[in-house]
């Protein structure tokens, strides 16, 4: 039988990877491999990934609060640009950090409104309590 590590050996970037596993023959040496590599497993991934999917979600909601207050403000129609309610889905380099800065995930979240009206309005903020401010 073929190797595993043999289907990516012409892959540059994995070259230096492909031993990593090798000789593992449990779940315990599959994490000792990965810990040796600096591949974190706590916190677990998942739980990671979950608290900054609820955080993000937490921000996105505010941040859509005071939009349509500042739509009503302005009296302005109540259908907005902004995405459909539900979930803005984070993307990948920055879905697993554990160290999230608030000052990135608040930005971020700014962008599920799309109303250039609405970032000029609220461009120097850096908190929800600040776009509330008068």
């Amino acid at each position: 039988m073929t190797p595993p590590s043999s289907r990516y050996e012409g892959i540059g970037e994995a070259r230096p990877h492909l031993g990593v596993f090798e000789g593992v023959t449990s779940i315990a040496g599959c994490g000792s491999a990965l810990d040796g590599q600096g591949v974190r497993l706590e916190p677990d991934p998942l739980e990671v990934a979950r608290g900054n999917q609820y955080r993000f979600d937490q921000v996105v909601r505010g941040v859509r609060e005071v939009y349509e207050a500042w739509l009503a403000k302005r009296e302005a129609e109540s259908a907005s640009s902004a995405q459909a309610p539900g979930r803005v889905r984070l993307d990948a380099t920055v879905y697993l950090r554990d160290d999230w800065p608030e000052e990135d995930l608040f930005e971020r979240a700014k962008q599920a409104v799309d109303d250039s009206g609405f970032h000029d309005a609220v461009a120097g903020c850096g908190t929800i309590e600040a776009m509330r401010a008068p």
